[in-house]
């Protein structure tokens, strides 16, 4: 499983590489930017953002990710905003959460367990339903 840190800095990176458990594979992008296309094109099971002060679409990222299928949860993070609303989120379901600094690592642990569970569901959920689809093309006796 892929989960994605989008963080200008390397540090969140390094802890959730820490925290993840074992056969998660973190990957770092460093904009906001690169998120977004990444969602598109090449999209992880599950997504670690640090929401910065800068003025950018946060909830944009929020819909691409709960509208993705299947959705990807996410774990917004940030020691400029107190709460998801006061960063532009709607609310955020049971797929995501949001963490605000300071907060202890066994908090970020705990979080990012749980977001690596929503997403192994999911991925159990998608070949579940894959497995049960008729075949498209008809098989030859």
């Amino acid at each position: 499983m892929r989960l994605l840190v989008v963080d200008g800095s390397e540090i969140l990176a390094r802890t959730v590489k820490r925290l993840a458990p074992p056969g998660i594979e973190v990957h770092t992008l460093s904009s906001f930017r690169e998120a977004m296309d990444s969602l598109l094109e090449d999209a992880p099971q599950a997504l670690v953002v640090n929401i910065t002060h800068a003025d950018l679409p946060w909830r944009d990222l929020q819909l691409r990710c709960r509208d993705h299928s299947p959705p990807i949860p996410v774990l917004f993070e940030s020691s400029f905003y107190e709460d998801p609303a006061a960063a532009g989120l709607d609310d955020l379901g049971p797929r995501s959460v949001f963490l605000a600094k300071p907060y202890r690592l066994s908090d970020l642990r705990r979080e990012i367990r749980h977001l690596t569970r929503q997403a192994r569901l999911n991925l159990r959920r998608t070949a579940k339903s894959e497995d049960a689809r008729p075949d498209a093309t008809p098989k030859e006796p």
